[in-house]
Formats: C-alpha cells, structure tokens, sequence
C-alpha cells in the first residue's frame, strides 16, 4: 500500500484554518482593492505556508485569488483589461503565490513559527515579497 506523503496530510483543524484564511484575504482584499502595493495575500500566504500542510497552504493564496479575481474582472471593480492579458497576468500572479509557499514551507522546516523567529519569518516574507514582484513582473 501507498505511504501518503507528509506534504498531503492535514487534519480538519488544519482545513478549517485554511478556509478561515481564505475568508479573511477575500474579505481584506476586496476592502483594500483601491491602495496600490497593500498586498494582504502575501502575508497569508507566508503564515499559512508556516502553520500548514504544504497542499492546504497553497490552497491559500489560490483560493484568495479564485474568488476575488472573479468578484473583481466579473464585476468590474477595478479595471478593465481584455481576456488575454488578464489570462497572462493571472497566471503570473499565481505562479508567484505559490513559490511564496514553496519558499515559506522550505524555511518552515528550519524555523517554527515563534516570536523568537519572528525577525527572520519578517526577512522571508519581504525576500518572497520581492521574488513574487520580480516574477509577475515578467508577465506584464
């Protein structure tokens, strides 16, 4: 029989976690859609890649992003591009988001998520802040 892999076992309080963070970024990103550079997302999506299984933390950023890119280019809320670059851009944004968590859940293996760790959690954040800019970046 198949060993399940570490990265894909969660437990329900894991599950309930992710779905509370999923809320929480919607909710904060569509208050937040008019103030340029205020990126809620990535805060959750390090935090999440700290405290949870690799699968559900990438469900994170994803799940954040699903529902509001759908609220925001449905409705409107801000912007207007054409299917293509919004397509282009999209999977830019996303792809980035998941490196974060990639990155996040590597250094989560060194480091729990503690107060004492808090400095170097902080500098792994605006290091993933700036690989997530430098990569969307190149799909604009």
């Amino acid at each position: 029989m198949m060993k399940v892999p570490g990265w894909l076992k969660f437990r329900r309080r894991d599950v309930a976690t992710a779905a509370s963070f999923v809320a929480i970024g919607v909710c904060v990103r569509l208050m937040l859609l008019g103030y340029a550079n205020i990126e809620p997302v990535m805060a959750l999506t390090i935090i999440a890649s700290m405290v949870m299984p690799l699968a559900l933390a990438a469900m994170v950023p994803i799940g954040i992003m699903a529902v509001t890119d759908v609220m925001i280019y449905t409705f409107q809320l801000q912007g207007q591009y054409g299917i293509g670059m919004i397509l282009g851009i999209t999977f830019f944004v996303w792809t980035g988001f998941l490196i974060a968590t990639l990155a996040g859940w590597r250094l989560r293996r060194r480091f729990k998520f503690r107060i004492k760790n808090l400095g170097i959690i902080t500098g792994a954040g605006v290091l993933a802040t700036l690989v997530f800019d430098l990569w969307t970046a190149l799909g604009v």
